[in-house]
């Protein structure tokens, strides 16, 4: 089964839509019952993962949290544009538990290996089947399917979709503009004395702190995880829509797309200049694209950042701050543009690995 994700939806609104329920069919349904289709979604996706087949969604998998629209960014998260791959066999047991209906080959083939019975066993069995069809939720009307996924794909969460999504732009925004000015000199030639907080000041205090409990602890490792992702997706979506098309990827041309904004006017004529601009840019996409699929996701440039927050290999950062300095962001520049491995490429594989659980390729 293909299920393709239009602007504004997630996995549940995909599937609703695919089902043709409108958004009362939905609020109808209970979040246990969504919550038992995303554990059905999530074995479908490991199956496909353990045989090395591409991923249904991307970020977490808690299922616990679905209702929450803070984690939808996050947690299976999908992009307009995605084609989800879910078996035949899963989608049927997805669609019995959202319309009560089971798919109808599968009801044929349980008639044919059915044996004789006789007229009153029949009539029985008859009964019993429609008791059974009486307690189960009617399915949707088969001639109202095209008006009920145009309702579907236009509900409420889909206009609070757009909102995260302006909020992210705007802040992925901010996050270049302070990442240029980083990549500046003072009048002086020093370094700019500048920061991007990843943490606030509470959490730094806490970090502190002597004798932290094991609930400290998981806070504050949870914090700053929540924390470098928001910034990592932020700094993603506005790339993407600003340079790219929006798709939830950056492929090689839009990331060079980007990477040339920062070009100063008078090289941009100089073919020597742009020469060696080109191959820096296709080195840094090379090593952000850490599952090497040609693309990179939010997922990589999360691990970015947390990489520069480890500071530099000179140790003239305070490392692991929730802060990044211009020192640590020139630093690890430089790193990213380089040929040779470097530490940053450590950094990359720890992090991606601490946030995602995601090995480099």
């Amino acid at each position: 089964m293909e299920i393709s994700i239009s602007k504004g939806q997630g996995i549940t609104q995909a599937i609703a839509a695919n089902l043709g329920l409108n958004k009362d069919d939905c609020r109808s349904i209970k979040l246990s019952t969504w919550q038992s289709v995303m554990t059905l979604v999530d074995e479908a996706n490991t199956k496909r993962l353990q045989n090395n087949q591409s991923s249904i969604f991307t970020g977490g998998n808690d299922v616990s949290s679905i209702g929450d629209s803070s984690t939808w960014h996050s947690n299976f998260h999908v992009n307009a544009g995605d084609v989800m791959q879910i078996e035949d066999s899963v989608f049927n047991k997805i669609k019995e538990l959202l319309t009560g209906k089971k798919e109808e080959v599968q009801q044929a083939e349980e008639q044919q290996v059915e044996p004789p019975v006789s007229e009153e066993q029949s009539q029985k069995t008859e009964v019993s089947k429609g008791e059974e069809t009486t307690i189960k939720p009617a399915p949707s009307d088969a001639a109202h399917a095209d008006e009920q996924t145009a309702e579907v794909n236009a509900p409420e969460e889909t206009e609070q979709a757009q909102q995260i999504e302006t909020q992210d732009y705007k802040l992925g925004e901010k996050l270049d503009t302070m990442f240029k000015e980083m990549g500046e000199f003072d009048e002086k030639g020093h370094v700019k004395d500048i920061s991007i907080d990843i943490t606030d000041d509470d959490w730094r205090q806490l970090a502190g702190k002597k004798d932290k409990t094991e609930e400290e602890k998981k806070f504050l490792d949870t914090d700053y995880k929540e924390s470098v992702k928001r910034l990592g997706l932020a700094y993603h979506t506005y790339i993407d829509k600003k340079f790219g098309n929006n798709n939830g990827l950056i492929d090689k041309e839009e990331y060079s797309s980007f990477e040339s904004t920062g070009v100063p006017e008078e090289l941009k004529s100089d073919e020597e200049a742009m020469a060696q601009v080109k191959e820096i840019t296709n080195i840094g996409f090379d090593r952000l694209d850490l599952n090497k699929d040609n693309q990179i996701d939010y997922e990589e440039l999360s691990a970015y950042i947390h990489a520069m927050d480890f500071g530099t290999e000179e140790g003239k950062s305070n490392g692991l701050n929730g802060k990044i300095s211009a020192y640590d962001f020139m630093v690890n520049s430089l790193a990213l543009s380089k040929k040779e491995k470097s530490k940053l490429d450590e950094k990359l594989a720890y992090a991606y690995n601490a946030l995602f659980g995601k090995k480099v390729a």
